[in-house]
Protein backbone atom coordinates (compact mmCIF):
# COMPACT_ATOMS: atom_id res chain seq x y z
CA UNK A 1 0.00 0.00 0.00
CA UNK A 2 1.06 3.82 -0.59
CA UNK A 3 3.03 5.85 1.73
CA UNK A 4 4.12 3.49 4.66
CA UNK A 5 5.81 0.22 4.28
CA UNK A 6 4.44 -0.09 7.53
CA UNK A 7 1.20 0.52 8.05
CA UNK A 8 0.31 -3.45 8.38
CA UNK A 9 2.11 -3.58 11.88
CA UNK A 10 1.33 -0.25 12.79
CA UNK A 11 -2.55 -0.59 12.48
CA UNK A 12 -2.63 -3.71 14.06
CA UNK A 13 -0.43 -2.59 17.38
CA UNK A 14 -2.62 0.22 17.11
CA UNK A 15 -5.70 -1.41 17.52
CA UNK A 16 -4.24 -4.16 20.06
CA UNK A 17 -3.57 -1.45 22.31
CA UNK A 18 -6.62 0.67 22.09
CA UNK A 19 -9.42 -2.67 21.71
CA UNK A 20 -9.24 -3.24 25.58
CA UNK A 21 -9.58 1.08 26.28
CA UNK A 22 -12.78 0.43 24.13
CA UNK A 23 -14.59 -2.81 25.81
CA UNK A 24 -14.11 -0.60 28.83
CA UNK A 25 -15.38 2.14 27.45
CA UNK A 26 -18.39 0.72 25.99
CA UNK A 27 -19.50 -1.36 29.22
CA UNK A 28 -18.89 1.95 31.18
CA UNK A 29 -21.24 4.03 29.00
CA UNK A 30 -24.42 2.66 29.85
CA UNK A 31 -26.35 2.35 33.11
CA UNK A 32 -27.06 -1.36 32.59
CA UNK A 33 -23.77 -2.28 30.81
CA UNK A 34 -21.82 -0.92 33.83
CA UNK A 35 -23.76 -2.37 36.55
CA UNK A 36 -23.47 -5.51 34.75
CA UNK A 37 -20.18 -5.94 34.84
CA UNK A 38 -19.44 -3.99 38.46
CA UNK A 39 -22.50 -5.76 40.31
CA UNK A 40 -23.54 -8.86 38.15
CA UNK A 41 -20.70 -11.65 37.29
CA UNK A 42 -18.70 -12.27 34.70
CA UNK A 43 -17.27 -14.60 33.82
CA UNK A 44 -15.15 -16.65 30.79
CA UNK A 45 -15.55 -20.31 30.07
CA UNK A 46 -13.35 -22.60 28.04
CA UNK A 47 -15.72 -24.43 26.10
CA UNK A 48 -18.65 -26.13 25.68
CA UNK A 49 -21.96 -26.77 23.77
CA UNK A 50 -23.96 -24.93 25.33
CA UNK A 51 -24.10 -22.89 28.95
CA UNK A 52 -25.48 -24.78 31.63
CA UNK A 53 -26.29 -22.68 34.74
CA UNK A 54 -26.38 -24.48 38.31
CA UNK A 55 -29.67 -23.37 39.92
CA UNK A 56 -31.02 -23.56 43.10
CA UNK A 57 -34.44 -23.51 44.02
CA UNK A 58 -35.28 -25.24 47.33
CA UNK A 59 -34.59 -25.84 50.79
CA UNK A 60 -32.41 -28.70 52.15
CA UNK A 61 -34.96 -31.90 52.45
CA UNK A 62 -32.65 -34.14 54.05
CA UNK A 63 -32.59 -32.16 57.87
CA UNK A 64 -34.14 -31.54 61.12
CA UNK A 65 -33.92 -32.42 64.61
CA UNK A 66 -33.01 -35.89 66.38
CA UNK A 67 -32.59 -37.76 69.43
CA UNK A 68 -30.48 -40.49 70.34
CA UNK A 69 -30.11 -43.15 67.54
CA UNK A 70 -33.01 -41.92 65.27
CA UNK A 71 -32.41 -42.66 61.20
CA UNK A 72 -31.59 -39.68 59.18
CA UNK A 73 -33.26 -38.92 55.79
CA UNK A 74 -31.33 -39.63 53.13
CA UNK A 75 -33.99 -39.26 50.53
CA UNK A 76 -32.58 -38.01 46.68
CA UNK A 77 -32.74 -34.09 47.42
CA UNK A 78 -34.18 -32.52 43.58
CA UNK A 79 -34.14 -28.87 45.13
CA UNK A 80 -31.54 -27.96 42.10
CA UNK A 81 -31.19 -27.92 38.59
CA UNK A 82 -29.85 -26.25 35.30
CA UNK A 83 -30.94 -23.86 33.33
CA UNK A 84 -29.13 -24.38 29.77
CA UNK A 85 -28.35 -21.72 27.51
CA UNK A 86 -27.13 -21.05 23.99
CA UNK A 87 -23.75 -18.84 22.77
CA UNK A 88 -25.27 -16.10 20.74
CA UNK A 89 -22.32 -14.12 18.41
CA UNK A 90 -22.44 -10.48 17.78
CA UNK A 91 -19.62 -8.70 15.22
CA UNK A 92 -18.92 -5.39 14.58
CA UNK A 93 -16.58 -4.25 11.55
CA UNK A 94 -13.73 -1.48 11.53
CA UNK A 95 -13.59 -0.17 7.71
CA UNK A 96 -10.66 1.83 6.66
CA UNK A 97 -10.18 3.67 3.15
CA UNK A 98 -6.88 2.96 1.84
CA UNK A 99 -6.96 6.63 0.24
CA UNK A 100 -7.50 8.52 3.31
CA UNK A 101 -4.53 6.45 4.53
CA UNK A 102 -2.15 7.04 1.56
CA UNK A 103 -3.44 11.09 2.32
CA UNK A 104 -1.86 10.68 5.80
CA UNK A 105 1.62 9.20 5.13
CA UNK A 106 2.56 10.05 8.73
CA UNK A 107 2.08 7.44 11.40
CA UNK A 108 0.53 10.44 13.87
CA UNK A 109 -1.94 10.91 10.90
CA UNK A 110 -2.62 7.74 10.57
CA UNK A 111 -3.26 6.80 13.96
CA UNK A 112 -5.81 9.53 14.52
CA UNK A 113 -7.74 8.03 11.39
CA UNK A 114 -7.69 4.81 13.65
CA UNK A 115 -8.65 6.31 17.22
CA UNK A 116 -11.44 7.87 15.20
CA UNK A 117 -13.52 5.03 13.41
CA UNK A 118 -12.55 3.30 17.11
CA UNK A 119 -14.34 5.93 18.78
CA UNK A 120 -16.88 5.69 16.46
CA UNK A 121 -17.10 1.99 17.24
CA UNK A 122 -17.81 2.74 20.86
CA UNK A 123 -20.72 4.71 20.76
CA UNK A 124 -22.46 2.78 17.92
CA UNK A 125 -21.42 -0.74 19.95
CA UNK A 126 -22.43 0.34 23.33
CA UNK A 127 -25.19 1.37 21.82
CA UNK A 128 -26.65 -1.59 20.09
CA UNK A 129 -25.63 -3.84 23.20
CA UNK A 130 -27.49 -1.34 25.65
CA UNK A 131 -30.98 -2.08 23.10
CA UNK A 132 -30.07 -5.82 22.80
CA UNK A 133 -29.35 -6.51 27.08
CA UNK A 134 -32.58 -4.43 27.43
CA UNK A 135 -34.30 -6.38 24.68
CA UNK A 136 -36.23 -9.71 24.92
CA UNK A 137 -33.42 -11.80 22.77
CA UNK A 138 -35.78 -12.15 19.44
CA UNK A 139 -34.48 -9.68 17.33
CA UNK A 140 -32.96 -10.98 14.20
CA UNK A 141 -34.75 -13.82 13.80
CA UNK A 142 -33.30 -14.72 17.78
CA UNK A 143 -30.18 -14.72 17.05
CA UNK A 144 -29.56 -11.41 19.44
CA UNK A 145 -28.21 -12.22 22.82
CA UNK A 146 -30.91 -12.60 25.38
CA UNK A 147 -32.39 -9.78 27.11
CA UNK A 148 -33.89 -8.46 30.57
CA UNK A 149 -37.56 -8.85 29.27
CA UNK A 150 -37.87 -12.26 28.63
CA UNK A 151 -35.12 -13.03 31.83
CA UNK A 152 -37.58 -10.90 33.96
CA UNK A 153 -40.81 -12.55 33.56
CA UNK A 154 -43.61 -14.61 34.88
CA UNK A 155 -45.25 -16.43 31.94
CA UNK A 156 -41.80 -16.87 29.43
CA UNK A 157 -39.92 -20.42 29.03
CA UNK A 158 -36.22 -19.43 29.96
CA UNK A 159 -33.13 -21.85 30.07
CA UNK A 160 -35.05 -24.75 29.23
CA UNK A 161 -37.67 -24.40 32.06
CA UNK A 162 -41.31 -23.11 31.51
CA UNK A 163 -42.24 -20.82 34.86
CA UNK A 164 -46.10 -22.24 34.35
CA UNK A 165 -46.11 -25.20 35.08
CA UNK A 166 -46.76 -26.33 38.18
CA UNK A 167 -44.22 -26.77 40.68
CA UNK A 168 -42.21 -24.08 38.66
CA UNK A 169 -43.34 -21.18 41.08
CA UNK A 170 -39.58 -20.69 41.92
CA UNK A 171 -38.44 -19.53 38.47
CA UNK A 172 -41.19 -17.02 38.23
CA UNK A 173 -40.02 -13.20 38.69
CA UNK A 174 -42.09 -10.64 40.48
CA UNK A 175 -44.36 -9.07 37.55
CA UNK A 176 -47.06 -6.34 37.68
CA UNK A 177 -48.90 -4.55 35.10
CA UNK A 178 -51.27 -2.16 34.30
CA UNK A 179 -49.92 -0.06 37.40
CA UNK A 180 -51.26 3.56 36.87
CA UNK A 181 -50.48 6.90 38.01
CA UNK A 182 -46.79 7.16 39.69
CA UNK A 183 -48.01 9.17 42.88
CA UNK A 184 -45.91 8.27 45.30
CA UNK A 185 -42.99 5.19 45.64
CA UNK A 186 -45.41 2.42 45.92
CA UNK A 187 -44.06 0.97 42.97
CA UNK A 188 -40.27 1.26 44.55
CA UNK A 189 -41.47 -0.34 47.52
CA UNK A 190 -43.31 -3.11 46.38
CA UNK A 191 -40.40 -4.09 43.90
CA UNK A 192 -37.82 -3.96 46.92
CA UNK A 193 -39.94 -6.08 49.39
CA UNK A 194 -41.63 -8.18 46.88
CA UNK A 195 -37.92 -9.55 45.12
CA UNK A 196 -35.92 -9.83 48.55
CA UNK A 197 -35.60 -12.33 51.25
CA UNK A 198 -33.43 -11.66 54.37
CA UNK A 199 -30.73 -9.73 53.72
CA UNK A 200 -30.76 -10.42 49.80
CA UNK A 201 -31.87 -7.30 48.41
CA UNK A 202 -32.10 -6.16 44.14
CA UNK A 203 -29.18 -4.36 43.95
CA UNK A 204 -30.62 -1.50 40.69
CA UNK A 205 -33.78 -0.11 39.70
CA UNK A 206 -33.67 0.99 35.82
CA UNK A 207 -36.20 2.80 34.43
CA UNK A 208 -37.34 5.49 32.11
CA UNK A 209 -36.52 8.85 31.76
CA UNK A 210 -40.02 10.34 32.40
CA UNK A 211 -40.41 8.09 35.28
CA UNK A 212 -36.75 9.27 36.96
CA UNK A 213 -38.04 12.75 36.53
CA UNK A 214 -41.07 11.87 38.15
CA UNK A 215 -39.12 10.35 40.99
CA UNK A 216 -36.98 13.11 41.24
CA UNK A 217 -39.55 15.46 41.43
CA UNK A 218 -41.04 13.05 44.35
CA UNK A 219 -37.65 12.71 46.13
CA UNK A 220 -37.98 17.18 46.67
CA UNK A 221 -38.85 17.24 50.18
CA UNK A 222 -36.65 14.53 51.33
CA UNK A 223 -33.20 13.86 51.59
CA UNK A 224 -31.18 12.63 48.72
CA UNK A 225 -28.24 10.43 48.36
CA UNK A 226 -26.59 9.26 45.48
CA UNK A 227 -25.21 5.91 44.75
CA UNK A 228 -21.14 6.43 44.73
CA UNK A 229 -20.30 3.79 42.53
CA UNK A 230 -22.76 5.10 39.86
CA UNK A 231 -21.79 8.75 40.16
CA UNK A 232 -18.40 8.00 39.92
CA UNK A 233 -19.01 6.62 36.73
CA UNK A 234 -21.12 9.84 35.77
CA UNK A 235 -24.32 8.36 35.85
CA UNK A 236 -27.04 10.30 37.58
CA UNK A 237 -29.03 8.60 40.38
CA UNK A 238 -31.16 8.61 43.24
CA UNK A 239 -31.00 6.15 45.90
CA UNK A 240 -34.20 4.40 47.28
CA UNK A 241 -33.16 2.36 50.47
CA UNK A 242 -29.41 2.19 49.29
CA UNK A 243 -30.36 1.03 45.92
CA UNK A 244 -29.62 3.25 42.83
CA UNK A 245 -32.36 4.45 40.61
CA UNK A 246 -30.92 5.08 37.05
CA UNK A 247 -32.71 5.90 33.53
CA UNK A 248 -32.05 4.30 29.99
CA UNK A 249 -33.48 5.40 27.11
CA UNK A 250 -33.51 1.71 25.61
CA UNK A 251 -36.33 0.92 28.21
CA UNK A 252 -39.72 0.61 27.22
CA UNK A 253 -42.05 3.40 28.11
CA UNK A 254 -44.15 3.25 31.80
CA UNK A 255 -41.64 0.56 32.79
CA UNK A 256 -39.81 -0.01 36.32
CA UNK A 257 -37.24 -2.83 37.19
CA UNK A 258 -36.00 -3.95 39.82
CA UNK A 259 -32.76 -6.22 39.64
CA UNK A 260 -30.81 -8.34 41.48
CA UNK A 261 -27.52 -7.93 39.54
CA UNK A 262 -26.04 -10.70 41.80
CA UNK A 263 -27.91 -13.44 39.61
CA UNK A 264 -27.10 -11.66 35.92
CA UNK A 265 -24.18 -13.65 34.54
CA UNK A 266 -22.42 -12.53 31.09
CA UNK A 267 -21.02 -15.49 29.88
CA UNK A 268 -18.22 -15.14 27.26
CA UNK A 269 -16.88 -18.21 25.36
CA UNK A 270 -12.88 -18.65 25.47
CA UNK A 271 -10.78 -15.28 24.07
CA UNK A 272 -13.66 -15.18 21.78
CA UNK A 273 -14.70 -11.35 23.38
CA UNK A 274 -13.75 -8.65 21.60
CA UNK A 275 -11.20 -10.91 19.21
CA UNK A 276 -9.94 -9.49 16.23
CA UNK A 277 -9.03 -11.04 13.09
CA UNK A 278 -6.51 -9.41 10.43
CA UNK A 279 -6.86 -6.47 8.26
CA UNK A 280 -8.04 -8.05 5.20
CA UNK A 281 -8.71 -6.01 1.57
CA UNK A 282 -11.41 -8.10 -0.46
CA UNK A 283 -10.79 -7.84 -4.33
CA UNK A 284 -13.45 -5.60 -5.09
CA UNK A 285 -12.99 -2.51 -2.87
CA UNK A 286 -10.38 -0.10 -2.42
CA UNK A 287 -10.56 -1.05 1.77
CA UNK A 288 -9.18 -2.61 4.83
CA UNK A 289 -12.02 -3.89 6.94
CA UNK A 290 -11.15 -5.78 10.41
CA UNK A 291 -13.30 -8.11 12.42
CA UNK A 292 -14.54 -7.73 16.01
CA UNK A 293 -16.27 -10.75 17.24
CA UNK A 294 -17.98 -11.36 20.82
CA UNK A 295 -19.01 -15.01 21.44
CA UNK A 296 -21.08 -15.05 24.72
CA UNK A 297 -24.69 -15.04 26.47
CA UNK A 298 -26.60 -13.27 29.28
CA UNK A 299 -27.70 -15.61 31.68
CA UNK A 300 -29.62 -15.41 34.91
CA UNK A 301 -29.68 -17.77 37.70
CA UNK A 302 -32.09 -16.50 39.88
CA UNK A 303 -35.71 -15.46 38.19
CA UNK A 304 -37.07 -14.80 41.63
CA UNK A 305 -35.17 -12.27 42.53
CA UNK A 306 -35.81 -10.27 39.56
CA UNK A 307 -39.23 -7.74 39.18
CA UNK A 308 -40.92 -5.68 36.46
CA UNK A 309 -43.61 -3.37 36.98
CA UNK A 310 -45.48 -2.17 33.21
CA UNK A 311 -48.12 0.48 32.82
CA UNK A 312 -47.21 3.61 34.94
CA UNK A 313 -47.81 6.56 33.77
CA UNK A 314 -47.34 10.08 34.58
CA UNK A 315 -49.87 12.13 36.76
CA UNK A 316 -51.00 15.39 35.27
CA UNK A 317 -49.28 18.40 36.95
Amino acid sequence: MAGHPDYNRLLTMTIEKIIPRVEDQIFGSKPFLFALTNFGNVETLDGGTTIEQPLMYAELRNQGSYSGADTFLTEEDEGHTRAVFEWKQYYAMLVLKNIDLAKNSGPSAVLRIVDQELRRAELSISEELDRIFLSDGTGNGGKDFTGIKKIVSDTIPYGGIDPTVGGNEWWRSKVTTSFGDLEDFTAYRSLYLDTSEGNDFITNFFTTQDIYAKTDELFEDRQRFEDPTMADQGFITISYHGVPITFDRNIDEGTLYGLNMKYLHLYKLGNTWFRQSDWKEPINQDIRMKKILLYGELACSNRKRQGVITGITIPAA
